[in-house]
């Protein structure tokens, strides 16, 4: 039985990865001989590596986990390593700052520097200024001079490095001094006694004021209700349009039987199809004429259909218009039987008119069926209301006789 391509490929798949894995089992369980670990470089840390340890005569394959630590620093290279460690914290404490003599921003205090070799804590020899993260607690009146001790670590050897930092307070734009003027001019305004207004000021130094009066602006509430509306207009004209439409194809699929009977009907008496069809519209127009019944979208569409064929349009192109026009299948159906019937001249068509009216007729009782259920089913919300109700006025009487 010969394989198919998938199945070849499955088979293949499962024999590479055999393969592969006795290779794997050939390499790592061969247990080769090593003299050393490679250690990590200062700042990565201690390396672990499994091993298996045998002594001649004493003990054999014994699981020994050995932790290499990092490389050690020379004292030439910790000292060098603090010098760099110096000039990256300068450069990092700044933050948001431009330079150490200009602080009035947040400090930021790296916990490690040199790529994690040193470990740093910090203090500060004043810390009405700064809390001990560097954020700023309260800038001072005036420029003021703080010492930051920085104790670095590394591979167990410490050096403490002290530099200074000059906190400035911060200083104030045009803009700010404009409004601290401006408040001192209206409380100082206020402190008037025996004034009933409040003078507002018109210039400060150099600079003229003008106050406006600061009132609600409805044009933006506005506008949006006016799109709201605007969609509320649209989406009402929708669904009327919706409903029209809805309610002529309730009106076509309920005048379809009688049309179909009465087609029956006339051509059974010998007429062809388009005498009966022009005799079933006309009685429609004098009847409305005459009566003023109703307008019914079926034998307008009809009409419409006996005028095209009086404009010279021919009889099946007037069948085929009115099924497009009326937009149902059953109309498109019937359409196409008296098309077929004008172009090939159906002995049948009698017979076949007989057969769609059957099904017609089953499809009209189906429908009014399921409108049946639905009416059934939109009265069950005000039947439970009146119960609802009915409840109500048996039990609070009865609650009522039970408190007295």
């Amino acid at each position: 039985m010969a394989l198919r391509k998938s199945q070849k490929q499955a088979v293949l798949a499962v024999i590479a990865g055999c393969l592969l894995a006795v290779l794997l089992w050939v390499k790592d369980g061969k247990n080769t001989d090593s003299d050393f670990v490679m250690r990590g470089e200062p700042g990565e840390g201690s390396i672990e590596k499994e091993y298996i340890l045998e002594a001649e005569g004493l003990f054999t394959d014994d699981a020994w986990t050995v932790t290499a630590e990092e490389r050690k620093l020379t004292m030439e290279e910790k000292k060098e390593t603090f010098s760099k460690a110096q000039k990256e914290l300068e450069q990092q404490i700044l933050g948001a700052n431009q330079s150490l003599e200009e602080i009035n921003k947040d400090l930021y205090l790296p916990d490690t520097l040199q790529d994690g070799m040193v470990k740093v804590e910090y203090s500060f020899s004043d810390y009405r200024i700064f809390y001990p993260d560097g954020t700023i607690r309260q800038l001072p009146q005036k420029a003021e001079v703080i010492t930051v001790f920085a104790e670095m670590e590394c591979q167990k050897e410490t050096s403490i490095y002290e530099f200074a930092i000059q906190v400035v307070p911060f200083e104030k734009g045009s803009k700010e001094l404009l409004i601290e003027k401006v408040k001192a001019a209206l409380e100082q305004e206020n402190e008037k006694t025996g004034e009933n207004k409040l003078t507002l000021p018109k210039e400060i130094g150099d600079v003229k004021l003008l106050w406006k009066e600061k009132t609600e602006n409805r044009s933006l509430p506005v506008a949006v209700l006016g799109i709201v509306a605007a969609v509320c207009i649209l989406a009402s004209e929708k669904e009327k349009e919706k409903k029209v439409k809805k309610e002529r194809e309730r009106q076509l699929q309920m005048d379809y039987p009688e049309i179909l009977g009465k087609l029956i009907l006339l051509m059974g008496a010998g007429m062809n199809a388009a005498m009966a069809w022009k005799r079933i519209a006309e009685a429609y127009r004098k009847r409305r004429e005459e009566r003023n019944i109703p307008i019914k979208p079926a034998y307008e569409e009809m009409l419409t259909t006996v005028y095209e064929m009086q404009d010279g349009i021919g009889e099946v192109q007037s069948y085929k218009n009115f099924g497009e026009r009326c937009r149902i299948a059953e109309y498109r159906k019937l359409a196409a039987i008296l098309a077929q019937n004008v172009k090939k001249g159906n002995v049948q068509i009698q017979r076949i008119l007989e057969e769609e009216k059957i099904e017609v007729y089953e499809k009209h009782k189906a429908r009014v069926k399921k409108a049946g259920e639905e009416a059934g089913t939109k009265l069950l919300f005000p039947m439970l209301l009146m119960l609802l109700v009915v409840l109500v006025i048996i039990m609070v009487p009865a609650g009522m006789s039970m408190n007295l």
